[in-house]
């Protein structure tokens, strides 16, 4: 603990001084001046421990004075005192503090001044610029305008907003296009947009705050809050951490459709679904990108503070920032009357798409909020953890949050962004040489892109109401090359050129055997297709040529035969959005020739979803299962069918009773005997009159005696 006098008190995590940054000199691109006026305001930050601060500096009757101001900790203009300027070299002490706080330094050029702060025994490296040359890159912020008003015409986006925060204020905040070309209304500051995955930064600072209560931490188990939580792997099961689960390296794949435009499945559903979900990867393995652990992490919230995430977030972060329009429920978004409204290119045509509810992985994106309440999110990132001098979580717990876990495994294109890494709810890289944390966000319509820039106390934040499109990204990059005085660089311009070279490249369809037709009648693939993570879909026959539709919820459409049993659901149903498009359903026959299952890629990291056929609701029928009820003869042997709870059983001398599982057609299989089923036959009238006994060696016919 170190101490500044009792208005000032951080902490600290201490390092070896070896391992501290060497004192800054001058570029050698810059002429070093030979003596500088220190008079003046300065802004900067103490780097190791991301502490801001300013100091005054004036001539007061002919000697230096001065005062220090530390925001953070709540200290104003505190006096300096031994204060020296020596041409170049400045140094001077916090007047009255333990440890004797003293700051030196040189001044590299008119405007910028570096050196190390000393304090009981510890040494710290600090960097000041003078205020009016911050104002200058604030005011260069003026080109950014015409900038994205032609890129907004250049991606074909209706409408964005942008807030850039420099240090505990926000120096821009725009709208520009329109909220909806129905309505041709403007975007403002205040117009609410999806801002989809950056969501998750606000998950992980919920589990911060309870991480300072002491009733969580981030190397617990999963399983020490949810005890009947489980993953496909008892290994992982066993050992996967809250850490595990959003810095996304549970050897987990993304498994999307388990939630994506899916109704009646909730928070709980999606986390007992989830042992049904097949890993491809260890534990702490890979970085793969995944949801789901976000939507664990707020039912690991909910186990430990009896309050669900959605209360959360609003308790513990959107009213402590007067963030009061912002939500986290689609029908508080919707309602709003300054919201965007979503588009995406339907066939070249950018028009309106309809906004699915994503409330159901709430934690993991379905925050809605303004540019203009985002920039106090922002302000409390940048003033580590702090808004407007109440702390919400400490600086220790902020840093923690923002620090690297993960290495994400792709490589940068670009040489001016550095390697990547997952943080908690966060990504980590270098933006040309500036440190960068980051997370982007796309969800039905809109896009969103949210930077800090913590060494240079600059955070931006960008919204758009179409999808796919990366404007947002590419609008921070501009900004940042503003606000950080850096060379031009046409980030749009280039994004466009490699763009439409991706459109002129044509996609090659699946392979297809031309020639065939299905094995099967079309009316026999329809029915409903299980899967005990993933749910249903169902497959109708309709029309006059008995065409199939495939429809999982809200996803899916029609389906042309492709070959075999293998049918496409068509390109054009539910246009980009919808992830089913062009997706291969393959039928499976079982021994019978009866339809009994379809595979379908559903998660691209793995192999083709077995979705059994399931079974034809009249099998569970009592009265119908009363018809079946009876005594079938093969030669001299005996197959007695009785009712027994809810379902049939056969039973036959000398052998143990089997379990009949109703499939199609009075079709039942055999539980206890893999590959054997039964068929009860029905003459004219509907009466049943004997069974099939299907086995691998061949048929037996039993008829029915009573």
């Amino acid at each position: 603990m170190v101490e500044l006098g009792d208005r000032m008190r951080f902490t600290i995590v201490w390092a070896p001084l070896a391992c501290l940054v060497t004192l800054a000199t001058a570029s050698p691109q810059e002429e070093p001046a030979t003596a500088v006026d220190p008079a003046g305001h300065w802004e900067g930050r103490i780097l190791r421990l991301g502490v801001d601060f300013d100091v005054d500096l004036f001539r007061r009757d002919g000697a230096w004075a001065g005062d220090v101001s530390i925001p953070a900790e709540g200290a104003f203009d505190l006096p300096l005192t031994a204060i020296e300027v020596d041409g170049l070299s400045v140094a001077f002490t916090i007047d009255e503090t333990p440890g004797d706080p003293t700051f030196r330094g040189t001044l590299v050029t008119d405007s910028t001044f570096t050196g190390t702060l000393r304090q009981a025994g510890a040494e710290f490296v600090f960097e000041l610029r003078r205020a009016a040359e911050t104002a200058a890159a604030d005011a260069g912020l003026d080109a950014f305008g015409p900038w994205m008003r032609e890129a907004l015409e250049a991606w074909r986006v209706p409408g964005a907003a942008v807030a850039v925060v420099r240090g505990d204020a926000a120096v821009l905040l725009e709208g520009y296009g329109v909220r909806s070309l129905a309505s041709g209304e403007p975007v403002d500051p205040d117009t609410l947009f999806a801002i989809g995955s950056t969501t998750k930064a606000f998950t992980t600072f919920l589990v911060a705050t309870e991480i300072e209560r002491g009733v969580l931490g981030w190397d617990d188990r999963v399983r020490d809050a949810l005890p009947d939580f489980r993953l496909a792997d008892e290994f992982v099961s066993e050992r996967l951490t809250v850490r595990d689960l959003v810095t996304h390296r549970s050897g987990l794949p993304r498994h999307d459709l388990l939630w994506y435009g899916r109704s009646g499945v909730n928070a709980p559903d999606i986390v007992q679904r989830m042992r049904h979900l097949s890993l491809n990867r260890g534990l702490r393995q890979t970085f793969q990108y995944n949801n789901l652990g976000f939507v664990v992490a707020g039912e690991v919230l909910r186990a430990e503070t009896g309050k669900d995430w959605h209360e959360l977030v609003r308790e513990r972060v959107f009213e402590p920032l007067g963030m009061r329009r912002s939500t986290t429920r689609a029908a508080d978004f919707l309602a709003d009357a300054n919201h965007a409204t979503g588009h995406g290119d339907r066939g070249g045509e950018i028009v309106e798409i309809p906004f699915r509810r994503v409330d159901v992985v709430g934690p993991a994106g379905s925050i809605g909020s303004s540019v203009a309440e985002m920039s106090n999110w922002i302000r409390l990132q940048l003033r580590r953890g702090a808004f407007e001098g109440t702390p919400l979580v400490e600086p220790a717990s902020l840093a923690e949050l923002h620090t690297p876990q993960m290495i994400v495994s792709e490589l940068p294109e670009d040489p001016m962004i550095g390697i990547g890494a997952a943080a908690h709810g966060w990504f980590v890289d270098s933006y040309r040489g500036h440190l960068r944390v980051h997370h982007g966000g796309r969800i039905d319509g809109y896009a969103a892109f949210v930077a800090l820039f913590p060494n240079d106390d600059l955070g931006v934040v960008c919204y758009a109401n179409a999808t796919p499109t990366p404007l947002p990204e590419l609008a921070v990059r501009r900004i940042a090359d503003l606000a950080l005085d850096l060379e031009p660089r046409d980030w749009s311009g280039e994004a466009l050129a490699a763009q439409e070279t991706a459109d002129a490249e044509d996609d090659a369809p699946p392979p297809r055997v031309e020639g065939t037709s299905p094995s099967r009648p079309i009316d026999a693939f329809a029915g409903e297709y299980l899967h005990p993570g993933y749910g249903s879909f169902i497959v109708e026959a309709s029309g006059a040529e008995s065409a199939l539709t495939l429809r999982m919820d809200d996803l899916g459409g029609p389906l042309e035969h492709w070959h075999f049993d293998t049918f496409r659901v068509a390109e054009s149903a539910g246009g980009s959005e919808d992830p089913f498009s062009g997706l291969l359903v393959r039928f499976e026959t079982d021994e019978t020739g009866a339809v009994s299952a379809a595979h379908v890629v559903l998660e691209p990291a793995l192999p083709p979803l077995r979705f059994t056929a399931a079974a034809d609701p009249r099998l569970s029928d009592p009265d119908v299962l009363a018809e079946l009820v009876g005594t079938y003869r093969y030669r001299e042997m005996d197959f007695v069918v009785s009712l027994r709870g809810t379902g049939l059983v056969a039973d036959v001398a000398g052998q143990p009773t089997f379990t009949l599982v109703p499939k199609r057609d009075d079709t039942f299989s055999i539980a206890e005997a893999e590959g054997y089923s039964v068929q009860f036959r029905r003459d004219e009238s509907g009466t049943c009159t004997a069974v099939e006994l299907r086995q691998p060696n061949g048929t037996f016919i039993a008829k029915r005696t009573e």
